[in-house]
């Protein structure tokens, strides 16, 4: 998808709840953009989908691609029946995506637990995974297990909350993962409460990607953001981050938070905080 396709799905998923960081949707667009440009091929699928605020942006992709996209989700149901029945949110979750689409026939709902899915529900052949199932350690290194045997050679799987204090037990899954199952996959960037990992022989073709400085920004609004290299777990991850400033201060914290949550603002929230930056630096 392009940036301006991104800035549409931006609008057209405003109405929907949910968690999903419109700076997140951006670099989602750049891996699966590089992704196509690269002629990575392969299915969709994601874990944990609420009412269906980041799975519409997968639905977009998937069906812009020909391809099919994955989900599963208890929605909140006791089980698939009662789901089916009206019980949860899954009827909100399958209004959200019908107002989108005129068919739905490149989807496939799972719902039942994360932990219960099949290689022929995931398929073997995904080249983008989002996990943003449930967030107590065991469950993410379960669901990471299931990622890193659907995801192809060349594939990409993405992790939500990675270092979101609030929800301690997704670190602690990720790191027991990479302990447990050593060589699987390699972070290759993080940033927007997000964690992009692909299968180590893949990293040259995402490695390319951010070897150009130019290419994040195409995508990712830049704002405050800078992009920084360190390691994670023995590999060079590149981190997008906003700089801590000489002396950090409230106002300068919610002009930066507001920024990484509505990147539409991004020009006049940018120009507020070098402001602000320049006047805490005066002062």
């Amino acid at each position: 998808m392009s940036p301006q396709q991104i800035a549409e799905y931006l609008k057209q998923s405003r109405s929907i709840r949910g968690w999903f960081w419109p700076a997140a949707a951006y670099l989602f667009g750049l891996i699966e953009d590089h992704q196509h440009r690269s002629g990575v091929a392969g299915d969709f699928f994601e874990i944990g989908a609420f009412h269906g605020k980041s799975t519409l942006l997968l639905a977009h992709m998937a069906r812009n691609r020909g391809q099919t996209l994955g989900v599963c989700d208890l929605f909140g149901a006791d089980d698939e029946a009662h789901a089916l029945a009206g019980g949860g949110f899954y009827p909100t979750f399958h209004s959200n995506l019908s107002d989108a689409f005129d068919s739905l026939d490149f989807l496939r709902v799972f719902i039942k637990p994360s932990n219960r899915l099949t290689p022929t529900d995931t398929t073997l052949d995904c080249r983008f995974f989002h996990i943003d199932g449930d967030h107590e350690a065991e469950s993410v290194a379960s669901d990471l297990a299931v990622a890193a045997s659907a995801v192809n050679e060349r594939g990409v799987v993405i992790v939500d909350d990675i270092y979101n204090f609030a929800w301690p037990g997704v670190a602690e899954g990720f790191f027991r993962f990479m302990t447990n199952q050593p060589g699987e996959l390699s972070p290759i960037a993080m940033g927007f409460n997000k964690l992009v990992l692909c299968r180590p022989a893949a990293r040259a073709l995402y490695e390319s990607l951010f070897d150009d400085a130019a290419a994040p920004w195409r995508f990712v609004p830049r704002g405050p953001t800078s992009l920084k290299t360190l390691d994670l777990c023995g590999w060079k991850t590149r981190v997008f981050h906003v700089p801590s400033y000489r002396s950090p201060d409230p106002l300068r914290t919610t002009l930066t938070m507001l920024y990484q949550h509505a990147p539409r603002l991004s020009d006049r929230v940018s120009r507020l905080v070098r402001y602000h930056a320049r006047a805490g630096a005066a002062s």
